[in-house]
């Protein structure tokens, strides 16, 4: 049979070579071109928030210029004195004022801005107002912001209040607005008073200027007292923490995911003139568009490349893939466990010197495997047969120190009991079967050892056993329980006066529970995390210990599956649960 080698055929597929090139191609240019609009956007917006920043900075300077203007006019100076120290009203001189002030007030009619200006006294008191109507008999006093504002002027220039409500007009509304107040100050002395002020509401929705070109940009203030002025964009403001890191710094940028196709880039500066910071929100909805358009066309490229790939697949499945497809499939009953697998003749040779070289080494493995598994069991059944019989030559050391100790001081009812005890624990370890015994055997065992034990430690251990009868005939390995019980009464009554030990059983949907609770110290988290890594392992034997939770854990998953075993719940002096997890069928 002539035969071929892979190289040749390998070199046919370069075409192959050149698909996934244009894949990453096409993928590269789809994340270059989202990355570059981002990019674009993120400086956009970064210079619309710039713009509306020095905007808002220009119209607060400007109404200053204007205020100083007005608050330096003689004729406002008259109208103040006037007001201040009139004792009887003259309304041919309050209309002569107020025709003057409405001329000298003419220098805010072009101002879009100011929603409304007014001339106050010391007392808060109206003296004068522009465009917007006060209420009767309100004092400004009463407001907050104006009253913390006014006690803090020291000095004749402007004052920039926080963001705050418009209560006090005659038609009150919603629309939030900033003010700037001017103190008036009658004469020029060297120590400043101020005799009126001049106040001019900037309403908040005139003051964002700048914008794009499809108004998907909104803007927000935030004033130096972290008061938010948001609109529509305050709820994604409040999403994700984005206002507090906006407040807690100067400058921020943010890409804010709103879900699988939504995303919006948040901008915040701060003036350095007011302390007052402009954030803009710009939604990508155009991004989202683009990324569409960018995977329609990375979805017709991969298809028509998907199609390419099939038509060279079949073309060369006939000369390379077929030999190969039939060693893999060769080599997949082998990893399912067929040893008698025919190794067929194929046509390339290398695949046919590769398919030799499996056939031996799979024939080896056989080989060997089938020795080391009976090796294996036969040392399995041994170690557990012995480790399940041993008896614990501390504890059988302890019991006859403890029956000589009796003996001395002549209890001999305890030495009697306490031999008896010790009998029927030998017998049960030596002469019961080695297989599976009844629950309730098992219980029987353990109260003889555990009365034993009390014996010992003079009635300090408190034992309490309950089984439901049911269960009492479902066969558990034997031994099962009394290593755990020895951990808890070794480890529980160290340094504690007297030892609670519960043991309960609980059916549950397809398993049931043995419960072995004690009030001892407990176990740490990192002795409980080594022990956890010991039973993983499934090692049976560590420094001094060979029988205990380990060994018993290993049994049970041995006899009912990995799924099965031991689980330990344990917090520093607060306890050890112990729960035997064992399957229900037949309960």
């Amino acid at each position: 049979m002539k035969k071929y080698t892979l190289q040749e055929r390998i070199k046919k597929t370069y075409l192959g070579v050149f698909t996934a090139v244009l894949l990453l191609t096409t993928i590269a240019m789809y994340v270059i071109n989202c990355r570059v609009y981002q990019d674009k956007s993120w400086q956009l917006c970064e210079q619309l928030v710039n713009l509306n920043l020095d905007a808002l900075n220009q119209q607060v300077m400007e109404l200053q210029n204007r205020q100083e203007m007005i608050a330096k006019n003689d004729t406002v100076k008259e109208a103040v004195r006037y007001y201040n120290t009139c004792t009887e009203r003259d309304y041919s001189a309050e209309l002569r004022y107020r025709r003057a002030l409405d001329e000298i007030f003419y220098l805010f009619a072009y101002s879009e801005k100011v929603s409304a200006a007014y001339i106050l006294d010391k007392n808060g008191a109206y003296i004068y107002f522009y465009r917007q109507s006060p209420k009767i008999g309100y004092h400004m006093t009463d407001e907050e912001w104006y009253r913390s504002l006014t006690e803090s002027i020291q000095m004749d220039t402007g004052y920039v209040s926080g963001i705050h409500d418009r209560a006090y007009l005659v038609n009150e509304t919603v629309e939030p607005c900033v003010s700037i107040i001017r103190p008036i100050q009658m004469k020029n002395t060297y120590t400043f008073s101020a005799d009126a002020y001049l106040v001019c509401d900037i309403a908040l929705n005139t003051v964002f200027d700048h914008t794009d070109s499809d108004h998907s940009m909104q803007f927000a203030l935030l004033d130096k007292d972290n008061e938010l002025y948001a609109g529509e964009t305050l709820e994604l403001i409040h999403k994700e923490g984005i206002l507090d890191a906006v407040k807690a710094q100067d400058s921020y940028v943010e890409v804010v995911h709103q879900g699988l196709r939504r995303s919006s880039i948040v901008v915040s500066m701060k003036s350095n003139l007011l302390g007052w910071k402009v954030i803009g929100v710009k939604n990508l909805d155009e991004i989202a568009d683009l990324k569409v358009h960018l995977l329609l066309i990375l979805l017709v490229t991969i298809v028509a490349m998907t199609a390419l790939i099939a038509y060279l697949s079949r073309r060369v499945a006939k000369s390379m893939l077929m030999p190969m497809n039939l060693l893999m499939e060769e080599c997949n009953q082998v990893a399912e466990g067929s040893s008698q697998v025919e190794f067929t003749e194929k046509p390339s040779q290398e695949i046919s010197f590769l398919s030799d070289t499996i056939r031996d080494m799979v024939k080896n493995i056989v080989e060997l495997s089938e020795k080391v598994v009976e090796e294996e069991r036969k040392l399995s059944d041994e170690k557990l047969r012995v480790l399940q019989h041993q008896i614990n030559p501390h504890f059988l050391n302890n019991v006859l120190q403890t029956i000589k100790a009796l003996a001395v001081s002549g209890e001999m009812e305890k030495v009697s009991r306490i031999s008896t005890l010790l009998g029927h624990i030998l017998a049960y370890s030596v002469y019961e079967p080695y297989e599976n015994v009844e629950l309730k055997t098992e219980l029987e065992y353990l109260k003889n050892y555990i009365e034993l034990q009390n014996i010992r430690y003079d009635n300090r251990i408190i034992c309490s056993i309950e089984c439901e009868p049911e269960l009492e005939h479902v066969q558990i390995p034997k031994l099962t329980l009394q290593p755990l019980a020895e951990n808890a009464i070794e480890h529980g009554l160290k340094n504690q006066g007297k030892l609670l030990l519960d043991i309960s059983t609980e059916r549950e949907k397809d398993c049931f529970c043995i419960f072995i609770h004690d009030n001892g110290k407990g176990i740490s988290e990192e002795e409980q995390r080594a022990l956890e890594e010991r039973i993983t392992r499934g090692e049976t034997y560590h420094e001094k210990h060979s029988i205990g939770i380990v060994n018993v854990n290993e049994r049970l998953q041995r006899i009912f599956g990995k799924e099965y075993g031991i689980r330990i719940h344990s917090r520093q002096n607060c306890g050890t649960t112990i729960i035997i997890y064992i399957p229900g069928e037949g309960v």
